[in-house]
């Protein structure tokens, strides 16, 4: 019964990293059903964290933070340190997501002291990351800048490509406004490792950071055609954008309305994700699982050492 529990999970799991939320929810609750008949504590805390993180990526925040807090406990039941740490560190990465940086900050500096008292070195990175996201999102540039470098650096170390991709990314937000060509050239990075992931729900945001830049260059065209792209893949994982990104996106958006009045233009149409249905682009509505030009790929987010629920 265990081996099944754990090849449920494991493909509840890979299923997820490679966001396809809808086929990974049953095999997960399978795992669950498996995991609470054995009473096998540090199963089930593990399912409800996978859970938790699919939640996330459909921007349930509430609902992802009461699967992270269950899971907590059930660590805590099971004495399972890492486990705790790990939780902590999810719980941060929902409440950042949502724009909740006070508790955010709180519990991934927990899971940082946690991680290195544990020396782990990959978690000690992603808890990195969370704090350096707090920061970033909160206007401290450079207490984001230092974070983030250093959760660069200690994930390069351990070859966790997940989190590379996402310190890649979060650095390439810090130096838009100070360095866009250098913020682009680890956009771009970032995107290169999220495509060999097979991750469409961080593809997606990293194209709409892109458009951000090239908005700034008057690159319109350029960047109608990234943000396109970005809404076509959140059609087809039902993806929204994430609250904390909102304000950059909607300036995005703004930006090229106004512009294409300047150039008498037709009128835009705006790309709205605050749902999965029907997602409009500026060249037409593309609907939920639509063929995505950019998301084809025959590599996951598992095949470069996969972080199981992060």
């Amino acid at each position: 019964m265990t081996l099944r529990g754990n090849a449920l999970y494991g493909s509840a799991a890979l299923t997820f990293l490679q966001c396809d939320y809808d086929a990974a929810v049953p095999q997960a609750k399978q795992a669950m059903a498996v995991y609470e008949s054995l009473n096998d504590l540090e199963g089930v805390a593990r399912t409800r964290s996978l859970l938790g993180s699919i939640c996330r990526e459909q921007a349930d925040y509430p609902r992802a933070l009461e699967f992270h807090r269950c899971a907590l406990d059930t660590f805590r039941k099971a004495g399972d340190a890492r486990g705790i740490a790990k939780a902590l560190q999810l719980s941060a990465f929902s409440a950042w997501l949502q724009g909740d940086f006070d508790p955010a900050q709180l519990w991934a500096q927990e899971s940082l002291h946690r991680m290195r008292h544990l020396g782990d070195e990959e978690g000690t990175a992603s808890a990195l990351l969370h704090l350096g996201a707090v920061a970033h999102y909160r206007g401290d540039q450079a207490r984001a800048l230092r974070l983030l470098s250093k959760a660069r650096q200690t994930s390069e170390r351990t070859g966790c490509q997940e989190v590379i991709a996402w310190a890649l990314n979060l650095l390439g937000l810090v130096h838009h406004a100070t360095d866009p060509a250098g913020a682009t050239a680890l956009l771009q990075e970032s995107l290169a490792v999220h495509r060999k992931l097979g991750d469409r729900w961080r593809m997606a945001s990293v194209l709409e950071a892109l458009a951000a830049i090239a908005c700034d260059e008057r690159h319109w065209e350029h960047a109608t055609q990234l943000l396109d792209e970005a809404a076509a893949l959140r059609a087809a994982i039902n993806g929204p954008v994430p609250p904390c990104e909102r304000p950059s996106h909607e300036r995005t958006h703004a930006t090229l309305a106004a512009a294409e009045q300047i150039d008498a233009s037709p009128p835009l149409t705006r790309t709205s994700n605050s749902s999965g249905a029907g997602i409009r682009t500026r060249r037409g509505v593309v609907e939920p699982g639509a063929a995505v030009r950019c998301g084809q790929t025959t590599s996951s987010r598992a095949a470069l050492k996969p972080r199981s629920s992060s």
